[in-house]
């Protein structure tokens, strides 16, 4: 960037910002209980129905994200069709190496990590995180790199270390999270600052009105995924 004494400024060279929509989605969980049931002594819990409550929770925020994680597109939805948000595998797509031909993925190895690492760099992008599902944990645990897969044995023969939790490349440091939600098929390499999960209706118990000797309530969210820039990640 050099210019001759007394230039002109010359023309703008700027690049306009391009808006990457998603959509919200509605995920939603119904619980009922009897009246009888709602009345006993219930083993080892005060309510069935606040109990049902807590399960239906954790499978909501589970079904979540499974979502957010997926490979689906956004759908706007109508009167009969849902919407649905856009997940992080549909929004990553500069910096992504197959590991095998498209839907014949082969086993990762680590040059395949490698190359996602250098081209997310070489993007200007700062992922800290390798998330993957078990099968591909297992494959990053055996790779060779980690000193022939020596065990470390410690606390008097007690414990066998036998994992790998971070990984540092030429191109920055990765922890290495696991997730029984993520596709078996795809390794995410995450800048956390560009992810985010915005919810136009944030977590509510609704009351179901009654129809018969039972209670029912509803809950339900409405959420979206926002990525901030997806070059700043991989897969």
């Amino acid at each position: 960037n050099y210019h001759v004494e007394g230039a002109d400024a010359g023309t703008a060279a700027t690049t306009v910002t391009t808006r990457i929509t998603n959509q919200t989605q509605i995920s939603k969980k119904v619980v009922e209980v009897s009246g009888s049931h709602e009345a006993v002594n219930n083993a080892g819990k005060k309510s069935e129905l606040a109990h049902q409550l807590a399960k239906a929770s954790k499978e909501l925020k589970r079904d979540m994200e499974g979502s957010l994680l997926a490979d689906n597109a956004a759908a706007a939805g109508n009167a009969s069709t849902a919407r649905e948000t856009r997940g992080a595998a549909n929004f990553i797509a500069t910096n992504v190496t197959d590991a095998g031909t498209s839907g014949t993925h082969a086993a990762v190895v680590e040059a395949d990590i490698l190359a996602v690492a250098e081209s997310t760099w070489n993007a200007g992008g700062e992922p800290s995180t390798i998330l993957l599902g078990a099968t591909n944990k297992k494959l990053v645990t055996a790779m060779s790199g980690r000193a022939d897969a020596v065990r470390t044995v410690s606390d008097n023969n007690t414990t066998i270390q036998n994992a790998v939790d971070v990984y540092v490349s030429d191109f920055g440091t990765f922890n290495i999270m696991l997730d029984r939600f993520c596709d078996q098929d795809v390794v995410y390499f995450l800048d956390h600052d560009m992810w985010s999960v915005d919810y136009l209706r944030d977590f509510q118990t609704v009351d179901i009105a009654r129809a018969g000797d039972g209670e029912k309530k509803m809950l339900v969210v409405e959420y979206g995924l926002r990525c901030g820039n997806e070059k700043a990640n991989g897969k």
